[in-house]
Protein backbone atom coordinates (compact mmCIF):
# COMPACT_ATOMS: atom_id res chain seq x y z
CA UNK A 1 0.00 0.00 0.00
CA UNK A 2 2.80 2.35 0.85
CA UNK A 3 4.69 1.53 -2.39
CA UNK A 4 1.40 2.48 -4.55
CA UNK A 5 1.03 5.70 -2.57
CA UNK A 6 5.01 6.86 -2.98
CA UNK A 7 4.23 6.44 -6.66
CA UNK A 8 1.13 7.94 -6.77
CA UNK A 9 3.02 11.02 -4.78
CA UNK A 10 5.68 10.73 -7.05
CA UNK A 11 3.14 10.89 -10.03
CA UNK A 12 1.41 13.92 -8.85
CA UNK A 13 4.98 15.98 -8.12
CA UNK A 14 5.98 14.87 -11.62
CA UNK A 15 2.56 16.23 -13.18
CA UNK A 16 3.60 19.44 -11.18
CA UNK A 17 7.12 20.04 -12.47
CA UNK A 18 5.89 19.90 -16.09
CA UNK A 19 2.91 21.87 -15.54
CA UNK A 20 5.08 24.95 -14.45
CA UNK A 21 7.54 24.62 -16.86
CA UNK A 22 4.99 24.77 -19.58
CA UNK A 23 3.64 27.80 -17.82
CA UNK A 24 6.95 29.17 -17.21
CA UNK A 25 7.82 28.85 -20.85
CA UNK A 26 4.73 30.52 -22.05
CA UNK A 27 6.01 33.57 -20.04
CA UNK A 28 8.20 34.60 -22.91
CA UNK A 29 6.90 36.82 -25.43
CA UNK A 30 3.39 36.04 -24.73
CA UNK A 31 1.63 38.90 -24.64
CA UNK A 32 4.67 41.36 -24.96
CA UNK A 33 5.52 42.80 -28.45
CA UNK A 34 9.04 42.32 -29.99
CA UNK A 35 10.54 44.59 -32.63
CA UNK A 36 12.57 42.39 -34.79
CA UNK A 37 15.73 44.73 -35.06
CA UNK A 38 19.32 44.30 -36.47
CA UNK A 39 22.04 47.09 -36.87
CA UNK A 40 25.50 48.32 -36.80
CA UNK A 41 28.22 49.53 -34.54
CA UNK A 42 30.53 51.72 -36.26
CA UNK A 43 33.04 54.00 -35.05
CA UNK A 44 32.61 57.82 -35.70
CA UNK A 45 35.07 57.26 -38.81
CA UNK A 46 32.61 54.56 -39.84
CA UNK A 47 34.84 51.39 -39.59
CA UNK A 48 32.77 48.90 -38.23
CA UNK A 49 33.56 47.85 -34.48
CA UNK A 50 34.67 44.37 -35.04
CA UNK A 51 33.20 41.88 -31.91
CA UNK A 52 32.04 42.13 -28.75
CA UNK A 53 28.21 42.89 -26.97
CA UNK A 54 25.93 45.39 -27.34
CA UNK A 55 23.10 45.58 -24.52
CA UNK A 56 19.68 47.82 -24.94
CA UNK A 57 17.86 49.04 -21.49
CA UNK A 58 14.23 49.54 -21.71
CA UNK A 59 13.64 52.78 -19.90
CA UNK A 60 10.23 54.07 -21.05
CA UNK A 61 7.92 52.85 -18.06
CA UNK A 62 4.67 52.38 -20.63
CA UNK A 63 6.40 49.65 -22.38
CA UNK A 64 7.76 47.69 -19.21
CA UNK A 65 5.53 44.40 -18.34
CA UNK A 66 4.29 44.28 -14.82
CA UNK A 67 4.92 40.76 -14.93
CA UNK A 68 8.50 40.59 -16.73
CA UNK A 69 9.41 43.91 -15.60
CA UNK A 70 12.20 45.22 -18.08
CA UNK A 71 14.16 42.98 -19.88
CA UNK A 72 17.07 43.59 -21.69
CA UNK A 73 17.88 42.99 -25.08
CA UNK A 74 21.24 41.92 -26.17
CA UNK A 75 22.88 40.81 -29.00
CA UNK A 76 26.66 39.80 -30.62
CA UNK A 77 28.74 42.06 -32.50
CA UNK A 78 29.48 40.63 -35.71
CA UNK A 79 33.46 41.55 -37.44
CA UNK A 80 31.94 43.51 -39.40
CA UNK A 81 29.92 45.31 -36.87
CA UNK A 82 26.58 44.08 -37.74
CA UNK A 83 24.12 42.80 -34.70
CA UNK A 84 20.72 41.36 -34.05
CA UNK A 85 18.92 41.72 -31.19
CA UNK A 86 17.32 39.38 -28.91
CA UNK A 87 15.33 39.37 -25.85
CA UNK A 88 13.03 36.27 -25.05
CA UNK A 89 13.90 34.01 -28.40
CA UNK A 90 16.77 33.92 -30.65
CA UNK A 91 16.44 37.38 -32.65
CA UNK A 92 13.07 38.44 -31.54
CA UNK A 93 14.16 42.09 -31.33
CA UNK A 94 13.69 44.82 -28.72
CA UNK A 95 10.30 45.63 -26.46
CA UNK A 96 9.37 49.03 -28.50
CA UNK A 97 10.08 52.13 -26.09
CA UNK A 98 12.97 54.02 -24.94
CA UNK A 99 16.13 52.14 -24.51
CA UNK A 100 19.62 52.83 -23.31
CA UNK A 101 22.87 51.47 -24.79
CA UNK A 102 25.80 50.43 -23.86
CA UNK A 103 28.42 48.24 -25.98
CA UNK A 104 31.37 46.62 -24.56
CA UNK A 105 34.40 44.46 -26.42
CA UNK A 106 36.61 42.32 -24.36
CA UNK A 107 40.02 43.97 -23.96
CA UNK A 108 42.83 41.81 -24.88
CA UNK A 109 44.54 39.32 -22.22
CA UNK A 110 47.88 41.16 -20.81
CA UNK A 111 49.84 41.14 -17.68
CA UNK A 112 52.66 43.22 -16.60
CA UNK A 113 55.11 40.27 -17.05
CA UNK A 114 54.63 40.93 -20.93
CA UNK A 115 55.97 44.15 -21.15
CA UNK A 116 54.91 47.30 -22.06
CA UNK A 117 51.56 48.99 -21.36
CA UNK A 118 48.38 47.35 -21.69
CA UNK A 119 46.67 47.66 -24.75
CA UNK A 120 44.24 50.51 -25.41
CA UNK A 121 40.15 49.25 -25.30
CA UNK A 122 38.55 49.06 -28.68
CA UNK A 123 35.59 51.63 -28.05
CA UNK A 124 36.36 54.30 -25.06
CA UNK A 125 35.11 53.02 -21.86
CA UNK A 126 32.66 54.97 -20.90
CA UNK A 127 29.74 53.01 -23.60
CA UNK A 128 30.53 50.05 -21.44
CA UNK A 129 27.80 51.55 -19.13
CA UNK A 130 24.16 52.78 -19.28
CA UNK A 131 25.07 55.58 -17.10
CA UNK A 132 27.57 57.01 -19.18
CA UNK A 133 27.08 56.04 -22.41
CA UNK A 134 24.99 58.62 -23.62
CA UNK A 135 23.67 56.48 -26.11
CA UNK A 136 19.44 55.85 -26.07
CA UNK A 137 17.32 55.20 -29.02
CA UNK A 138 13.42 55.05 -29.45
CA UNK A 139 12.20 51.85 -31.17
CA UNK A 140 8.70 51.52 -32.64
CA UNK A 141 6.63 49.13 -35.04
CA UNK A 142 8.62 50.53 -37.73
CA UNK A 143 12.65 50.60 -36.67
CA UNK A 144 14.47 47.83 -38.59
CA UNK A 145 17.57 48.88 -38.51
CA UNK A 146 20.06 50.74 -36.51
CA UNK A 147 23.12 52.22 -36.31
CA UNK A 148 25.33 52.91 -33.67
CA UNK A 149 27.89 55.34 -33.51
CA UNK A 150 30.64 54.77 -31.04
CA UNK A 151 33.97 56.17 -30.04
CA UNK A 152 37.50 55.02 -29.73
CA UNK A 153 39.34 55.79 -26.34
Amino acid sequence: MRRDTSRLELRFGLAIVAGSLLVLSGCGSGGTPTQPIQGRVVYTDGSPVQGGMIEFELISSEAADPELGRPNARGAIQQDGTFRLTTFEANDGALIGTHRVLVSVPRPDWQPADGGSPPQPAVHPKYERYETSGIEVDIDENTKELTITVERP
